[in-house]
């Protein structure tokens, strides 16, 4: 889907980084979703990593936590819109030094058909 800069405002926190895949990976399925559906989460995964991956290896090296003022890249792809169900995923990394994986989050929506953001709107008017 896209990637965003982040300035973290403290030294890692793990509730910070949940609330961030909670929200941006919300965020991107619901602008890629052709009507904008409202959905509910029906599973959240994180894995709070902080530390350094070896791509050539496919291990974590150095564990390590994102001092304060540290630019992350949120990097958001939405995998499957279904009729009931959607799919997505986010990384967060240091801008500065990618191969640095703070977080990775896979999360799930139920995805009510019935209920737009421009159906809710347009019943308010």
């Amino acid at each position: 889907m896209g990637m965003s800069v982040i300035v973290l405002p403290m030294s890692n926190s793990e509730l910070l980084l949940a609330t961030l895949i909670d929200v941006l990976t919300s965020l991107a399925l619901h602008v890629y979703d052709e009507n904008s559906r409202i959905s509910v989460s029906t599973n959240l995964n994180i894995e709070f990593i902080a530390g350094t991956y070896n791509a050539s290896q496919h291990i974590l090296t150095t564990i390590q936590a994102a001092p304060a003022g540290t630019e992350l890249i949120a990097d958001v792809k939405v995998l499957k819109t279904g009729k009931t169900l959607s799919f997505t995923e986010m990384e967060i990394r240091d801008k500065n030094k990618q191969d640095v994986i703070f977080a990775r989050g896979a999360h799930t929506k139920f995805m009510l058909n019935h209920l737009s953001t421009k159906s809710v709107v347009d019943a308010k008017l």
